[in-house]
């Protein structure tokens, strides 16, 4: 049996500030598939807690790490350096296969 690691960019902000951060947020953990909670149940504590503290938080993490790894925009991930460390750490071992 062949082993894998499958790593899956679910996206990034446009821009590290907090409105953005929140709109990229707001969209990715309202999807059903990346949580799996009823869905009511969901948006109270999306909305009444997380959306109200995370977005600043996590904006200032992007603004921090997010140019030393290409992680500003989507459209910029797959020449971040993230995914180009981590293919010469595996590269030996694994066989790579660019899936776009």
């Amino acid at each position: 049996m062949k082993k894998g690691l499958m790593i899956v960019n679910l996206g990034t902000p446009d821009e590290a500030n907090p409105q953005k951060v929140k709109e990229f947020l707001a969209s990715f953990l309202s999807d059903q598939r990346a949580i799996k909670m009823p869905r009511l149940l969901w948006q109270a504590i999306l909305h009444g807690m997380i959306m109200q503290v995370r977005p600043k938080k996590s904006a200032a993490l992007y603004q921090k790490y997010g140019p030393k790894m290409g992680l500003l925009s989507s459209s910029r991930i797959h020449q971040g350096t993230g995914s180009h460390d981590l293919r010469s750490i595996i590269r030996s071992t694994s066989r790579i296969c660019d899936v776009v």
